[in-house]
């Protein structure tokens, strides 16, 4: 009898184990996956995971010519917009049809290189050269109107109808009411902030870039990289960590890109490695993958992070487990390949 006790215990955590792992969902056989072409400054269209081309090099066909690289390809109502700091440019393309819908020229030098949606109408570009930000009418693809700032705004997320921006200038999170335009306050963080998402607990996630500063006594001192856990309703910081433990060296760690999942974790991306927080526990970590990646992605449709690796003039887009982050799948992709984007 108790072999048998013993057996069902088994055999139900193994059911709840399988439960937990929720690993890639093969049942969604094709996806939309575009490629920037870092050489050819212009991007392509593939099936995804089969990578048979469907449709190349779309700014070309549309009679783009881009003189630099392309910085994100983001997705929003069916819409695609793709980022051109070198050239001041965001270009907008009809996601169903694969059409180009608009080019919007920026001021000289900004270089626009991410796009925000707070809302179905108001989108906002951020800059890797101006201390502003520019509201963006995603109904009519055109800018609305330039709100300044007083720093370089790194990253934006969205709670509520308030936007919070990570200002590696002024070393904090500012708050921007959607309603009206304008800023309801700061969040001061340790570090600099350059990373930010919402946890599956509703809470802001900030990564900030440690840096060496002098203290009182005019000596230098070493602020780690961190992550902070922040309360959007109360805008006061919960918890603050380190990026590191008794074997990584949070001083020395330089985060790249984040990505949160619904299901309590966030990774990020780092000179260490890939990293993973429990964002249910005060980001408990863990060091998932010493390969280093420049970009991911979490995708709800597959249930996994996508990540980008451009090693030894080869480039892999890797897929791996939403919950443990362990890589499954590795498929080569074109060596000029700098920026992807899986469709949701």
């Amino acid at each position: 009898m108790k072999k048998i006790v013993l057996i069902l215990i088994l055999l139900l955590g193994l059911i709840s184990c399988g439960k937990e792992e929720r690993l890639i969902d093969n049942s969604v056989v094709s996806l939309s996956l575009y490629l920037a072409d870092s050489i050819a400054n212009d991007f392509s269209i593939y099936h995804y995971p089969s990578l048979e081309l469907s449709k190349a090099n779309l700014l070309a066909e549309a009679g783009i010519t881009l003189n630099s690289p392309i910085s994100n390809i983001r997705e929003f109502q069916k819409r695609i917009y793709i980022l051109v700091p070198g050239d001041d440019k965001m270009i907008v393309f009809d996601a169903v049809a694969d059409t180009l819908l608009a080019v919007n020229d920026f001021p000289f030098n900004s270089g626009p290189f991410d796009i925000n949606f707070a809302n179905v109408v108001d989108g906002f570009v951020m800059f890797k050269y101006a201390p502003y930000i520019i509201n963006y009418d995603l109904v009519y693809n055109k800018s609305a109107r330039t709100i300044d700032g007083r720093s370089l705004v790194t990253s934006m997320i969205d709670f509520g109808s308030y936007s919070f921006l990570t200002e590696s200038q002024s070393l904090s999170v500012s708050i921007l009411d959607n309603r009206n335009y304008r800023n309801d306050g700061f969040i001061e963080v340790s570090g600099i902030p350059i990373l930010s998402a919402i946890t599956d607990q509703s809470e802001l996630f900030i990564v900030s870039k440690g840096y060496t500063k002098l203290n009182a006594e005019n000596n230098e001192e070493t602020v780690p990289s961190q992550i902070h856990f922040i309360d959007p309703n109360s805008r006061t910081i919960r918890f603050t960590r380190k990026m590191g433990d008794n074997i990584i060296n949070a001083n020395e760690v330089i985060p790249t890109d984040l990505a949160t999942t619904p299901l309590g974790y966030a990774y990020v991306s780092t000179n260490k490695g890939l990293l993973r927080f429990d964002t249910r526990n005060n980001g408990g970590l863990i060091d998932v993958s010493k390969r280093i990646f420049s970009q991911l992605e979490f995708n709800a449709q597959r249930n996994g992070i996508y990540l980008l690796e451009n090693k030894d003039s080869e480039a892999k887009i890797a897929e791996a487990s939403a919950v443990n982050g362990r890589i499954i799948n590795n498929v080569v992709v074109p060596s000029s390949t700098n920026r992807f984007h899986l469709s949701n």
